[in-house]
């Protein structure tokens, strides 16, 4: 307490942080080393003080914008507040993470766009199947050229066609074959038999 003291009187909250952050005053810690110009430092005293929201905010003032925004974005989905995090993801570019806010939200499509944003087709297409969108998913699978998957989503939405030339494509012949028997696409299936010798 008296080094505590002494370094406050002497204008040297760094000192003053230090001191704080030994003796297990974490808030205080964290705001002595805001005032000594180390957000950074004062963020992880927050953050072991359970003050996350504290943290977010020094991390932001230490310029980790997307860092801070993760940080918020966890503390807001842990309490249910589902919308606020994938609003606060959104605001950083973060749109992985916007994204799964969006699926606890039941709101498919958003995700899957966000998801798509984020290079992330294969959640994409998980999302989409999920949903009950088959016909995306397909999509989505044949574009990361997952043809099975795809084959499965295209049967689901009994695009028959589609699905044997999806399972073609993952060189399941055989099940080609039956998907085109089980749509009655005949010629097809004699064509895919003449093919395969």
């Amino acid at each position: 307490e008296a080094a505590l003291r002494a370094a406050r009187q002497a204008q040297l909250p760094a000192l003053g942080a230090q001191v704080a952050l030994a003796t297990g005053r974490l808030r205080e810690a964290g705001d002595l080393f805001l005032a000594a110009g180390q957000p950074e430092a004062a963020a992880r005293a927050f953050e072991r003080a359970g003050e996350t929201l504290r943290a977010a905010d020094a991390l932001r003032e230490a310029g980790q914008v997307g860092q801070a925004a993760r940080l918020r974005g966890r503390f807001l989905e842990s309490t249910g507040q589902f919308e606020a995090a994938a609003i606060e993801y959104e605001h950083a570019g973060l749109d992985a993470e916007a994204a799964l806010a969006l699926v606890h939200l039941g709101r498919w499509q958003e995700a899957i766009e966000r998801f798509r944003g984020a290079g992330l087709l294969a959640d994409a297409a998980q999302v989409a199947r999920t949903s009950g969108d088959v016909r995306q998913a397909a999509e989505l699978y044949q574009e990361i050229e997952e043809w099975e998957l795809a084959g499965e989503c295209w049967l689901a939405a009994h695009e028959y066609a589609q699905a044997a030339h999806a399972f073609e494509r993952a060189g399941d012949f055989e099940r080609a074959m039956e998907v085109l028997a089980q749509g009655g696409l005949t010629d097809r299936r004699a064509q895919l038999m003449a093919r395969l010798g």
